[in-house]
């Protein structure tokens, strides 16, 4: 692969995650306040005169909060709005600087960089993991267990509500055949009727051939499709119909499919972890 093409794949993946693009430019903002960091050795010399004792507080000052507080998240991890408290950690270190900058006070001084500090390290810890924090929700592998069937109405219903929950993803249906899965007949009836508008999350259905990729596109609002692919031929055939290899050559025509439609193929790897068929891995 050209290094231009890694490089394009690599600005569009960017440019598609919020997450990933908040946390960047958030980063690249803390990036123009931190070089100030570096004229420590002239504030120690000519505006606080400290001489090298008090150089060597200052110098450590940011050091010794980051530890503290990497100590401190490790026994009391982020668990919940984390786009918020990376925004007030970038924000706390931008203020923390300006501080720095007009302080004459030695110890008001060597505070403030310690908070720059442990807000940097706050800063650190959650852009390192934001993008794990995805929440997939699935109604639909729970929905399709059912023999009974559910009423368009009440799936309507059920998927509104969490749209307004806050997961990631929700996976709520499929483009498959109904003869197949009898509960997903009605997807495209559900699909007209769900409000993504005030939502931040992604609908996501699953497809297994070409002809369900072409009428998932047909919702702007359904982001992500999903591909079954199992390691397992057995399986593979059983749920797809279709061989390992030509499933491979599936997935590289919905790829394009999607890359025509601004849509995301988001690959299920079924099977990764037990085969009851006794298929060689």
């Amino acid at each position: 692969k050209k290094t231009w093409d890694s490089v394009k794949e690599g600005l569009v993946f960017v440019f598609k995650t919020r997450e990933l693009l908040g946390a960047i430019s958030l980063d690249l903002f803390a990036v123009l306040f931190g070089g100030a960091v570096a004229m420590v050795p002239v504030y120690a010399r000519d505006i606080l005169k400290v001489g090298a004792e008090g150089f060597g507080f200052l110098n450590g000052a940011s050091d010794l909060g980051s530890i503290c507080i990497v100590i401190l998240l490790t026994l009391f991890p982020l668990k919940h709005g984390q786009g918020k408290k990376l925004l007030l950690a970038v924000g706390g270190f931008g203020i923390c600087i300006v501080i720095f900058g007009i302080s004459k006070l030695f110890w008001l001084s060597f505070g403030i960089l310690a908070v720059s500090g442990m807000l940097d390290g706050i800063s650190v810890v959650t852009r390192g993991t934001i993008m794990q924090l995805k929440i997939i929700e699935c109604p639909r592998d729970a929905m399709q267990g059912w023999k009974n069937r559910i009423p368009a109405k009440k799936k309507i219903e059920y998927i509104n509500q969490l749209l307004k929950v806050g997961f990631d993803t929700i996976d709520f249906g499929s483009f498959v055949s109904h003869e197949a899965i009898p509960q997903m007949a009605d997807t495209k009836e559900v699909a007209e009727q769900l409000d993504v508008k005030n939502s931040n999350s992604k609908l996501l259905a699953i497809i297994a051939n070409l002809r369900g990729a072409i009428e998932a596109v047909e919702f702007d609002k359904i982001y992500y499709l999903g591909f079954p692919f199992s390691v397992s031929p057995t399986f593979q055939m059983r749920n797809t119909h279709s061989s390992i290899e030509d499933s491979l050559k599936t997935v590289k025509e919905i790829k394009s499919i999607c890359d025509k439609n601004n849509r995301e193929l988001v690959i299920y790897r079924s099977m990764a972890f037990g085969n009851p068929y006794g298929d060689e891995y």
